[in-house]
């Protein structure tokens, strides 16, 4: 059952929701352990740009790479369609299975699985500098899927090992407008919300786009509206603004971090935070949640 020995431990808690994506899903799971969801989403819209990507796989059959790294399901998918749509399908999965590949997430490697490919190499902790540590003593040619969140830096940092990357960046996300991100601003400055849920750094940039409220949001966040994130690469992009204490939990799903969210209030509520880091195991990494600083 849903909620189990945790129901009601959100009761009258008001959880922010910064995703667009399965934001309904996780509002039901607010609303089972007895919170009101209130939905803020600023991931951006995504746009697909498919004359790129059409390229982006032109490119990938005819050149030779010793690697292939995808950082993304949304971008595995992007190309594997366009590959359909031109009758070159075949020829991309063929390519892919004689190619070595190393991939940053969960979602990105269950994207794999669905069309029957595996890959080599895979970050143990979802995060790119996983994906770059694994690769240092590469070398050669490589393929580098991401989208318009530092995809340049990692290409640079590529580079460092590879004589040359590809970077193939199918789709990106436009920056919502200002009327939609100071919704939740207003709401998590004037503490109308006790907790905000991130799912992504591109959330985590939108919500500080403006230089001038950074210190009052970080003053709130660290004080009376707790930052909750689906994983380590939100939760440090969250630190890098200033954030501390961030939650998440250690298996990075959406609906992990809900339930990690009514721990971490019903200890707080009955307990103190001291207790919910003794039942959770505290500390840092491997553990059910992480409110250390993030390494």
């Amino acid at each position: 059952m849903v909620g189990g020995d945790h129901v009601n431990s959100l009761k009258d808690k008001r959880i922010a929701i910064a995703a667009d994506r399965r934001a309904s899903e996780l509002g039901a799971l607010i609303e089972n352990f007895g919170g009101t969801p209130v939905y803020t989403a600023i991931q951006g819209e995504r746009q697909l740009h498919d004359n790129r990507i059409l390229e982006d796989v032109r490119i990938l059959l005819e050149r030779d790479f010793e690697w292939v790294v995808l950082t993304t399901g949304i971008g595995v998918r992007a190309l594997e369609e366009a590959a359909r749509k031109e009758g070159m399908y075949g020829a991309f999965i063929e390519k892919m299975k004689t190619t070595n590949i190393a991939v940053r997430g969960k979602k990105t490697q269950a994207r794999l699985k669905e069309i029957q490919l595996r890959a080599d190499v895979v970050s143990e902790d979802g995060t790119m500098k996983g994906v770059v540590q694994q690769l240092e003593i590469e070398s050669g040619t490589a393929f580098f899927q991401a989208y318009n969140v530092d995809d340049e830096a990692w290409r640079e940092t590529f580079e460092k090992s590879f004589k040359s990357v590809y970077l193939s960046t199918p789709y990106e996300y436009k920056r919502p407008s200002e009327v939609v991100r100071d919704k939740l601003k207003r709401k998590i400055l004037n503490a109308e919300v006790q907790a905000v849920l991130l799912t992504s750094k591109n959330q985590v940039r939108n919500l500080f786009e403006e230089e001038a409220s950074h210190a009052e949001l970080i003053t709130s966040l660290n004080n009376e509206v707790k930052a909750i994130a689906t994983g380590k690469v939100t939760a440090q992009e969250l630190e890098n603004f200033g954030v501390r204490k961030v939650l998440f939990p250690e298996n990075q799903k959406m609906g992990a971090m809900v339930v990690e969210t009514a721990r971490y209030f019903e200890a707080s509520n009955d307990k103190g935070e001291r207790e919910h880091a003794r039942q959770t195991g505290g500390g840092n990494g491997a553990t059910r949640s992480d409110e250390q600083s993030i390494q």
